[in-house]
């Protein structure tokens, strides 16, 4: 059967009764909360919805409903990184690491302040986390009989989390191995660089550039042998940093 494409007022509608509701509950609720005693006089979701409509125009230029799809997975697979560094260094517990990836994450905006970047930071982690909410809903309910979400987005999510994180501990490791001259520090670096960053950088870096190639375009079979390969690097990451943590607290 013909299925007409989607026009934009639809995704638009779509994507903010799929996103609506987070805004009473954990973590979005709290996020909004930050950003309202930032400046009471913005409406934050609006802003939000401003944000997505670029992309959901994206979407609905698209001549068929299988291409929007296509496009649907593509803008789910790149907010989705976004996401998971705005969600790294939020939720780090070292202050020392945040600080140097909130310098990295916004080191193209000149004379921001250490405040005004914790304030950017927030706003990105709540825009990519609604956006990741409106365009999943949107996917599952328009488009997920041409290719299953979960199995183009779990298996995304699990090596795009390991990745990130080696990305970004491996900066900022190799920034302690010149700047700090504390020998414990050192070791602790050393022995995160040796053991996850030297083993699984390139690796895990290859698999989700090869994955995202793979989704732009467009290929849908042999998703289970893909799904397998990105899978076990997940969790071969997450075995080497247990074995890691062990190492450094002994």
């Amino acid at each position: 059967m013909f299925r007409s494409r989607i026009n934009h007022d639809d995704l638009k509608r779509l994507c903010t009764e799929f996103a609506a509701p987070a805004l009473e509950v954990e973590p979005i609720s709290t996020a909004i909360d930050k950003l309202i005693e930032m400046d009471s006089s913005r409406h934050w979701f609006s802003e939000w919805q401003l944000h997505i409509s670029p992309t959901l125009k994206k979407i609905s230029d698209l001549k068929s409903r299988k291409a929007q799809a296509l496009q649907c997975r593509i803008d789910i697979i790149e907010n989705l990184e976004k996401l998971k560094v705005s969600t790294l260094i939020l939720n780090a517990e070292q202050p020392d690491f945040r600080d140097f990836m909130l310098a990295i994450e916004y080191s193209n905006v000149s004379n921001l302040s250490e405040e005004a970047r914790w304030s950017q930071l927030i706003l990105d982690y709540t825009f990519r986390m609604l956006t990741d909410l409106g365009i999943t809903g949107l996917y599952e309910s328009k488009f997920e009989r041409y290719f299953p979400l979960d199995d183009f987005s779990n298996p995304y999510n699990a090596v795009c989390t390991a990745f990130v994180n080696v990305d970004r501990y491996t900066l900022f490791w190799n920034s302690v191995l010149i700047e700090n001259e504390n020998p414990d520090v050192r070791s602790t670096a050393a022995i995160y660089l040796d053991n996850i960053s030297s083993r699984m950088l390139n690796v895990l870096r290859e698999a989700k550039e090869d994955f995202e190639t793979w989704i732009k375009a467009g290929h849908v079979d042999g998703i289970d042998v893909i799904k397998e390969r990105l899978l076990k690097l997940a969790e071969e990451y997450s075995d080497s940093h247990k074995s890691v943590q062990k190492e450094i607290e002994t």
